[in-house]
């Protein structure tokens, strides 16, 4: 009897369309299997944790910002390896992510 794993996926939560577009072809390019939100809701709300993977998550977004995501993310123990990305980092926004 063999047991198929689901395959990996890249979550990739950015609310800026063009960075989500960008992204998701770069990673595609790499032979990666990606979904991308537009908003840290709309993951919570499709994620499936039968599918591993890694989250690439905006630092900054309106409604929930990645932060507040990672925060979510621990309160319901959903354990996920998180890389952020921001194109307006601060050294706050860093610390507190790690």
């Amino acid at each position: 009897m063999s047991s198929t794993k689901p395959d990996a996926l890249v979550y990739l939560v950015d609310d800026e369309f063009a960075v989500r577009d960008s992204l998701t072809l770069m990673i595609e390019s790499t032979g990666q299997t990606v979904r991308s939100f537009e908003s840290a809701g709309a993951f919570l709300n499709n994620y499936d944790s039968k599918h591993p993977g890694c989250l690439l998550l905006d630092v900054r977004m309106p409604s929930m910002s990645g932060l507040e995501l990672q925060s979510e993310l621990l309160a319901k123990e959903i354990s996920i390896p998180i890389i952020f990305i921001s194109g307006h980092a601060r050294i706050p926004d860093s610390a507190k992510a790690i």
